[in-house]
């Protein structure tokens, strides 16, 4: 069994262990989905290694496996999904921000608000992606969210599947995705640097830039 530590540490809890004209069709690709449709917006992969993306976060306010250019080792299908007239499908052909939350942290719940202002701001190239599970029930955060108007996606995870890739000992953890699937940033969505990291992957991403 996971050990919470619940030692609070800067804006984190701590745990203990825990080229070429691209072609197109009605369907946006969607990397991180368990369930892949064939038909969807091809981009030249070049064009991904082309691109300036944001520099590795190299900070020590989060300790976690470096995932910075890897493919976002789980794909999405077995969570619950608590949100309200959402999907899977909604995932498909926008930058992603993977945030691993719980109720009970103080500095989790304080982040909402901003990645809910980021999501209104940028929805036709953004989708937040709200990951819970971490020693709480799936009623609790149900309970929780209910209570709350935040237009981002939540998914409930008891197994953690997603989170334990990541090896993190600190929430809130956010992973960001780009388009093709790769981590293009990790760490704490408190960094003074978030949110013109955010911007910057969503102004280089190839599929971003082709749906314009």
């Amino acid at each position: 069994m996971n050990f919470i530590a619940l030692l609070l540490a800067g804006t984190g809890l701590a745990l203990g262990s825990v080229g070429s004209e691209p072609e197109t069709s009605k369907d946006e690709p969607c990397p991180l989905c368990a369930s892949k449709d064939e038909g969807h917006t091809k981009v030249d992969p070049a064009l991904y290694a082309e691109a300036n993306w944001p520099a590795r976060n190299s900070k020590e306010d989060y300790d976690a496996k470096d995932m910075h250019g890897k493919a976002f080792p789980v794909a999405f299908g077995e969570e619950t999904i608590l949100s309200e007239n959402m999907g899977f499908e909604d995932l498909a052909g926008k930058v992603l921000i993977v945030d691993f939350w719980a109720t009970w942290c103080g500095p989790c719940v304080a982040a909402a608000p901003m990645l809910a202002e980021l999501q209104e701001t940028y929805k036709d190239k953004l989708q937040v992606v709200s990951v819970s599970g971490t020693r709480e029930d799936e009623q609790t955060v149900r309970s929780f969210i209910e209570k709350r108007d935040e237009p981002f996606m939540h998914l409930y995870d008891s197994k953690q599947t997603a989170f334990k890739e990541f090896e993190s000992r600190w929430i809130p953890f956010v992973v960001v995705v780009s388009t093709d699937g790769i981590v293009r940033w990790q760490g704490n969505p408190h960094d003074d640097e978030f949110r013109s990291m955010i911007e910057r992957v969503m102004k280089v991403d190839p599929l971003v830039n082709i749906q314009g």
